[in-house]
């Protein structure tokens, strides 16, 4: 267990600093209803970097109303994903207006199985919300979902999963994520994510046996498990 990412209420937070336990405060949020989430389109060329629909911006605008008063995030994080940038910033609002960094970072992005789950370039995404810090990514085509298409071809011909059928991917992206958490000087930080993302790297099932810890509490155990 002392190799693992330990997971903790928050009000844990203060006996566990005060023996002496760094932490870190992190809201995830999953991204609202996209367009691909209503038609089940998922291979359809429409739904490539599948947007939010005005049910899921509205989704955004309710949870804004609670993340007004989470005044001590101090950095949000989000998939590079169109979706994921737009619930961001919606769900965000108050933190955007006062100049928080929003950092787009890939390693929380979806697992790539089906054309929904691809990006545009970084200068098309970047060009729709200049707001969004791109500076760590190191590509501004979509190397992921490029290098699963050479492995596995296209949509037409290969029609299961890639990404989510990799194990080991998913769990060196997932390992990179906490190393960045742990990286960054901020000590409460939102991360607006993906379902399978945040499902592959809590489940016990698939990456949580060997990442992440749930100290004493089933409970928590159980939500982190269910998205």
């Amino acid at each position: 267990m002392d190799n693992k990412i330990k997971l903790y209420t928050l009000d844990k937070k203060q006996e566990l600093e005060t023996s002496g336990v760094e932490c870190k405060i992190v809201h995830f949020v999953r991204h609202a209803q996209g367009t691909h989430n209503v038609s089940k389109g998922y291979r359809l060329p429409e739904n490539h970097d599948a947007l939010l629909t005005d049910v899921g911006v509205e989704q955004c605008r309710k949870l804004s109303e609670q993340t007004v008063h989470l005044e001590g995030i101090e950095l949000v994080v989000t998939s590079p994903l169109t979706r994921t940038i737009q619930t961001s910033i919606h769900s965000f609002p108050k933190h955007l207006e006062d100049g928080v960094k929003f950092l787009a970072l890939e390693e929380v992005r979806e697992t790539v199985n089906f054309l929904c789950d691809g990006r545009r370039t970084i200068g098309e995404i970047k060009a729709d919300f200049p707001m969004i810090d791109y500076s760590v990514l190191q590509h501004d085509h979509d190397s992921v979902w490029k290098k699963y298409e050479d492995a596995f071809g296209s949509q037409e011909e290969h029609t299961g999963y890639r990404e989510s059928d990799d194990v080991k991917h998913m769990s060196e992206r997932a390992i990179k994520f906490f190393a960045f958490l742990r990286s960054r000087p901020e000590s409460e930080i939102g991360v607006v994510t993906h379902s399978c993302f945040l499902w592959t790297t809590f489940a016990d099932s698939q990456l949580g046996n060997s990442l992440v810890a749930y100290p004493d509490d089933p409970e928590l155990q159980a939500k982190m498990e269910t998205w």
